[in-house]
């Protein structure tokens, strides 16, 4: 959900506003369980996610540089798939790869999956309709987000950055970034840091924003993240 529409939730009722905002996300259908504010730099929107699990989805979007784009607000989510044509239980995420290809995401308990009579149909019909329409469909579970632990707790922190420093990254500074890896080949970041004169947060920024456009390659998938992370130009 957008954190406009939270606020137009709560400014219907200020002086108990926690308690509107919860009250609208269960007739949403959303869960109203932990809920987190933080910032989309892929999206460039402040949200809010109603669980852990949703937490760990979007970090999961924001450091995988195959997406190229997603939405989580249910209500644009179900007015997309209405026009589709499609009817049914409607997903927590629609998601765009950088191939082209659009998927639709449940983000889901592994012990739901295995012993809800109800989530499994809930499962099978977002799976048939999702290919009627010629959508992909998949599931994120706590194993998931378990088997990327560190990937998403280092991206928790690159997302706070790329929101401090949101207005004040330029294109002419990625643009020398990209060309500079392109030409000279793979970088670590502490050598990136000493042969820019510009600050090191937007230096920072410049280089994971690139990784999040799928222009520049990190080796964060099997190493945490440190000065000696290594940065390359893709393709």
């Amino acid at each position: 959900m957008d954190v406009s529409t939270v606020n137009e939730i709560r400014g219907r009722a200020p002086l108990r506003g926690n308690q509107a905002l919860r009250a609208a996300l269960r007739n949403r259908g959303d869960h109203d369980g932990t809920i987190s504010f933080l910032y989309s730099p892929k999206t460039n929107l402040d949200l809010i996610v109603t669980s852990d699990m949703e937490f760990c989805h979007l970090l999961h979007l924001e450091a995988n540089p195959d997406v190229e784009w997603f939405d989580l607000d249910t209500e644009r989510i179900v007015t997309y798939l209405d026009h589709a044509g499609y009817i049914g239980s409607k997903p927590d995420a629609r998601v765009r790869r950088r191939n082209g290809q659009e998927e639709l995401v449940e983000v889901k308990y592994e012990e739901d999956l295995a012993n809800d009579l109800r989530t499994h149909l809930q499962i099978s019909a977002q799976q048939k309709k999702a290919s009627e329409i010629g959508l992909g469909w998949r599931c994120y579970t706590e194993v998931d987000a378990g088997a990327e632990d560190r990937l998403l707790h280092d991206w928790l922190h690159i997302i706070v950055v790329l929101g401090q420093t949101r207005d004040f990254v330029t294109s002419s500074l990625e643009t020398h970034l990209y060309e500079s890896l392109l030409h000279r080949g793979p970088r670590e970041l502490e050598f990136l840091q000493n042969a820019n004169d510009k600050p090191w947060d937007l230096v920072f920024s410049a280089i994971f924003r690139l990784v999040q456009r799928g222009l520049l390659l990190t080796d964060l998938d099997t190493h945490p993240l440190s000065w000696r992370t290594v940065v390359q130009a893709r393709g």
